[in-house]
């Protein structure tokens, strides 16, 4: 009988990537949760997303936003290089190691309809410990 990880590594359809980024003076956490090309249960093409929040010690938590990319190549949501450059020298900082992870079929149903994917939202908090991210998501606390 097939295991409930079995099954999913068959739907594996690519991997995705983490990013936590965060400028202490400001007291601002942003996170990047990319996800790649792929396809739905159905079989519905599904372009690579961004999903991003910013968190501030002042404000509750966010919403993820999300953002289709058409060509991922180029560049990611926004999420460029030199976007990422400009982010470093404006004084944020990578809280941690790039995590990355792998998206199954049932994950881009959900980013197909604009949602994060619930598996991936509740693996990356399990993760960002063994990823030597700060064990608070808000940054200054």
């Amino acid at each position: 009988m097939e295991t409930e990880e079995n099954k999913l590594r068959e739907e594996v359809q690519g991997i995705g990537a983490y990013i936590e980024l965060r400028k202490p003076s400001l007291a601002i956490t942003l996170q990047f949760m990319i996800l790649p090309e792929g396809y739905t249960t159905t079989l519905e093409k599904v372009q690579s997303t961004v999903y991003h929040r910013n968190l501030e010690s002042h404000s509750g938590r966010p919403q993820w936003k999300s953002t289709k990319v058409a060509n991922s190549s180029h560049k990611l949501g926004g999420l460029t290089t030199t976007n990422l450059v400009r982010l470093t020298m404006g004084g944020y900082m990578l809280a941690g190691e790039p995590i990355l992870f792998e998206v199954a079929k049932k994950d881009f149903t959900y980013a197909a309809k604009g949602k994060m994917p619930p598996r991936i939202n509740t693996k990356i908090p399990q993760l960002r410990g063994t990823y030597k991210y700060p064990s608070s998501i808000w940054c200054g606390s």
